[in-house]
């Protein structure tokens, strides 16, 4: 995921997030999940266009309810203060 992002092979990186994502869901791991969902907004926001600016949004709230259900304080209060950014 890094290594793609870096070369700005998005569509390489994108599903990249995408698998790591489903793989911590189908093996049962949210807080896995929830930190994927992070760094896979810090993406989106790294390209600063309108649409990828939603995207983050939307990835970061998902992952505020992961940790929330995680009781996962610190990151909840990192998550949050991305959101308000």
């Amino acid at each position: 995921m890094v290594l793609r992002t870096a070369q700005k092979k998005w569509h390489l990186a994108e599903h990249a997030f995408r698998f790591a994502k489903e793989a911590e869901e189908t093996f049962g791991f949210p807080y896995g999940e929830a930190g994927i969902l992070v760094k896979w907004a810090e993406v989106y926001r790294g390209r600063s266009t309108g649409e990828d600016q939603q995207r983050a949004e939307r990835l970061l709230k998902d992952a505020l309810s992961i940790y929330q259900r995680c009781s996962a304080r610190m990151d909840i209060d990192r998550t949050k203060q991305m959101l308000a950014f």
